[in-house]
């Protein structure tokens, strides 16, 4: 059986990161004393410590960095697109579509 996952308020967040930034202890340290988990803590201090990205530009990095992604792989397409096209004679006309001298 699954144990009941635990909330907490924005304001023990805060107050949470407020002990790691302003007084100096650290992530480990801040958990033990409050039985909590190293990894959320610093979780906590990377979403809303001092130097934190908003919610809404996260989410905006997020959507670009996938554009990107899919930007760069539609340029390799074309890229490999131009490579075939160009290896395979259709920017020089090849013998084969001259028109045979022989033939009237």
């Amino acid at each position: 059986m699954r144990a009941h996952r635990r909330q907490f308020s924005d304001e023990f967040k805060r107050d949470t990161v407020r002990q790691v930034t302003d007084e100096g202890k650290t992530a480990a340290e801040v958990a033990r004393q409050l039985g909590i988990r190293g990894d959320q803590v610093r979780r906590w201090k990377r979403l809303i410590g001092p130097g934190a990205v908003p919610s809404t530009r996260r989410a905006e990095l997020r959507r670009m960095r996938r554009e990107i992604v899919r930007l760069r792989a539609e340029l390799a397409i074309l890229e490999r697109a131009a490579a075939v096209l160009a290896d395979d004679g259709f920017t020089d006309p090849s013998p084969a579509r001259q028109p045979d001298p022989h033939r009237r």
